[in-house]
């Protein structure tokens, strides 16, 4: 959420805190740099409890909020660490060794950092809350994740993220290219004002043909012709075209998609809702035409 000493689910007094990446973003809130973002985010960890961190490079800030609070942090590649086979990989700590997992249902490498953290969790309540490998290997199996590279296949291919910031996006470019398409990508863009659009749009230039720029119609969003003008800080490309909602871009990239092409939908949580809404497989998580 936003960040975690801020957050709502700061209002739970917890047993054990995990704490997974650490990106840029709400930086109006949390800080502009990984150490001020991660000295917020410690403030999910509590006095003498444990806590669990799965980024690689984790800021110093949250190293000392630990010390300060007294709380056993344990850190991917210190204290649990996995390894990846071409069919399933390896989970293991001082206690506990987990070999041939399945492979996480999820999208993208960084799956593994994730599911790593889960794992390093459960392990630790296992003496109070004690959890099967039967168990996690069908957790592992079936877990799904609303609008995180979330894919309908068909003759055109739909794909919905909510990545907003910068290290999402560039997440989400990096497992696209292991998804190659010999048709045409189509881009759905929508974002808030808070947000870096130029960046994200250098990240994105090279893996899209086709812009469709979607105004978003809620508070903090940004209008399509804002979107445009921070388009053309990155680039000058023929292959653009401003919409006033999100639907009506979907709309106008379907028009022009053909079989072998894909649609992405990405830059807001209301852009994925307002996406779901359209191809008519989730409205009970939608909020409206935006």
């Amino acid at each position: 959420g936003l960040g975690g000493r801020l957050d709502a689910v700061n209002i739970i007094d917890p047993d054990i805190a995990l704490i997974t990446s650490i990106g840029i973003d709400h930086v109006e809130f949390l800080g502009e740099d990984r150490e001020s973002i991660g000295r917020e985010k410690a403030g999910i960890m509590r006095n003498k409890r444990p806590a669990v961190c799965s980024d690689p490079e984790i800021p110093n800030s949250i190293i000392e909020t630990a010390k300060e609070l007294d709380a056993d942090l344990d850190l991917l590649g210190v204290d649990f660490q996995f390894f990846e086979h071409a069919e399933t990989w390896d989970w293991w700590n001082e206690r506990t060794e987990l070999f041939g997992l399945p492979k996480p249902n999820l999208e993208g490498d960084y799956q593994f950092r994730n599911a790593s953290g889960v794992l390093q969790v459960v392990d630790a309540l296992q003496p109070r809350l004690p959890v099967e490998r039967t168990i996690v290997e069908n957790m592992l199996r079936t877990v799904t994740l609303w609008g995180r590279f979330q894919t309908f296949p068909g003759a055109v291919e739909y794909i919905f993220d909510v990545a907003h910031n910068v290290q999402a996006v560039e997440q989400f470019v990096e497992t696209l290219k292991k998804h190659s398409t010999s048709g045409t990508t189509h881009l759905v863009l929508g974002m808030l004002r808070t947000k870096d659009r130029a960046a994200v749009m250098r990240v994105l230039k090279p893996a899209v043909d086709n812009w469709y720029l979607a105004s978003v119609n809620a508070r903090r969003g940004t209008r399509s012709e804002e979107l445009k003008a921070s388009l053309d800080e990155v680039t000058s490309v023929a292959q653009v075209a401003l919409f006033s909602s999100v639907s009506s871009a979907l709309k106008a990239a379907e028009a022009n998609a053909v079989p072998g092409d894909r649609i992405i939908a990405l830059g807001s949580f209301l852009v994925v809702s307002a996406a779901l809404r359209h191809v008519n497989k989730a409205d009970r998580y939608s909020i409206g035409d935006v």
